[in-house]
């Protein structure tokens, strides 16, 4: 909810004074919104937990010696 209104925020100011440069920060801040990337998605900056699936992937190789 944040970033949309940072996004919203930023679209109009760049409307208002009429540059670019702060144009393609609210389109930034749109792009991040919509798509649920960056700090504003649901789990915000949070590191992403292992999940069932990569914990097997996560277990010790089997080495071979040869001799």
């Amino acid at each position: 909810m944040i970033g949309l209104i940072a996004g919203i925020f930023f679209l109009t100011q760049s409307l208002m004074y009429k540059d670019p440069i702060i144009g393609l920060l609210s389109g930034m801040f749109f792009l991040q919104v919509f798509t649920n990337k960056g700090c504003f998605g649901r789990s915000g900056c949070a590191i992403p937990t292992i999940s069932a699936h990569d914990k097997s992937a996560a277990k010790e190789p089997n080495y071979t010696e040869i001799k």
